[in-house]
């Protein structure tokens, strides 16, 4: 696993190495960047799975950075450094998918803390990555057409395994029914009973169970609040979040993490 630390401030990166050593966490490699262009730089060729960024850096600040490696497809835990007056910075890269941030002066408790949040979010990213794996192990073959009936596909993935794989990779995003219809080039009503006579739901109630158990494993494993959860699976609205997740589990997300 790869670790890379970006601060602007010699001392602060001495002193996070420093600590990482005392608590014997095993990186493979670990990185240093003096500024947010050197970090993104390293963050695009190493592609590590945790980055500790201060926010406010030289050339990019650490919210750019996060941002570019969303927009990368680094999945990256990254743990954001700010002092008090930097606040509402922590809040937007939390919103942007931070995990978890460090108050300055650093503790090594709060460290130790905040890496072990990372590294619980690295193993759900990596359990639902070989969920992902397992649905898409198949190639693509012919799709049927949205005129007419659909033809006997080549490729041994059925329309509605495309459809799961499409809703495996996708369930973060916004998605309907004419979202996914448009991917497999059906009509939405045809395809929608399609799905449900093959897999006993309708689309939107699969998508629905694969956002809930990707839910239950972050409540499960980490301590990313459960408004920040929401987002990650999918949800703008962490009140509707928290009312679908009681329906599909009879507990509140807080019930369910205690």
């Amino acid at each position: 696993m790869k670790l890379l630390i970006a601060d602007d401030e010699t001392l602060i990166r001495e002193a996070i190495l420093a600590r990482l050593k005392k608590g014997n966490y095993a990186f493979d490699e670990i990185f240093l960047a003096a500024d947010g262009l050197e970090a993104w730089d390293i963050a695009r060729r190493e592609r590590p799975e945790i980055i500790i960024t201060d926010v406010q850096m030289d050339g990019m600040t650490g919210l750019s950075l996060i941002q570019s490696c969303q927009n990368a497809h680094i999945p990256a835990s990254i743990i954001v450094i700010s002092g008090y007056a930097e606040f509402e910075y922590v809040q937007d890269a939390m919103y942007h998918d931070a995990c978890c941030y460090l108050l300055k002066p650093i503790t090594q408790e709060s460290l130790f803390d905040a890496l072990e949040k990372a590294l619980a979010k690295q193993a759900v990213h990596t359990r639902l990555s070989r969920l992902q794996n397992d649905t898409t192990n198949l190639s693509f073959g012919i799709l049927p057409t949205k005129h007419g009936s659909p033809q006997e596909p080549e490729s041994p993935l059925s329309v509605t395994e495309q459809a799961r794989r499409y809703l495996t990779e996708h369930y973060r995003e916004p998605v309907s029914i004419e979202t996914l219809a448009e991917y497999l080039h059906l009509n939405p009503r045809y395809f929608s009973t399609l799905f449900k006579k093959k897999e006993g739901v309708s689309p939107l109630d699969y998508l629905t169970r694969i956002r809930m158990e990707a839910a239950k494993d972050l409540l499960r494993d980490t301590d990313i609040p459960a408004s920040e959860v929401s987002y990650l699976v999918g949800y703008e609205d962490p009140r509707y979040f928290y009312k679908v997740f009681k329906k599909y589990t009879g507990q509140t997300p807080t019930n369910f993490r205690s």
